[in-house]
């Protein structure tokens, strides 16, 4: 729809150059003054008037498309704003998984086995004897 709409306000420029250009002007300078001819035997006599009307109806659909067209635009623009801001948002409120997460290759080992995995085993110290001590003999 938006490069229908664009192409129409290219063609409605390009008609309204042409229409200004076809027109005499008041001071008999520029291209009114070659194309006036021209103009009366295609358009008729009072071809000065339907050209200005012309070119004021072009003018005004010229610019309602171009504020359609703004309006088109700001809001296919602000969409796709509003599903980039809710797509990230979504990112945010789901937590990654574990089994999603990339592990970081450290530097390689060569596997363990199992028995020279396990801890050594160390005797337990048994809790030391202390001997009562005995009654001082007095001498």
């Amino acid at each position: 729809m938006s490069s229908v709409l664009l192409a129409i306000v290219v063609l409605l420029a390009v008609l309204i150059i042409v229409s200004v250009l076809m027109q005499p002007s008041k001071a008999d300078g520029g291209l009114g003054g070659l194309a006036s001819g021209m103009t009366s035997d295609v358009l008729g006599a009072s071809s000065n008037d339907f050209l200005a009307k012309a070119t004021w109806w072009m003018f005004g659909i010229f610019v309602v498309s171009c504020l359609f067209f703004g309006k088109m635009k700001a809001n296919e623009n602000a969409e796709k704003l509003q599903e980039k801001n809710t797509k990230s948002a979504l990112e945010l409120q789901v937590p990654a998984k574990a089994e999603e997460t990339v592990p970081v290759k450290t530097e390689e080992t060569a596997p363990v086995k199992a028995e020279e995995a396990a801890p050594a085993k160390t005797e337990e110290a048994a809790p030391a004897k202390t001997e009562e001590a005995a009654p001082a003999k007095a001498e």
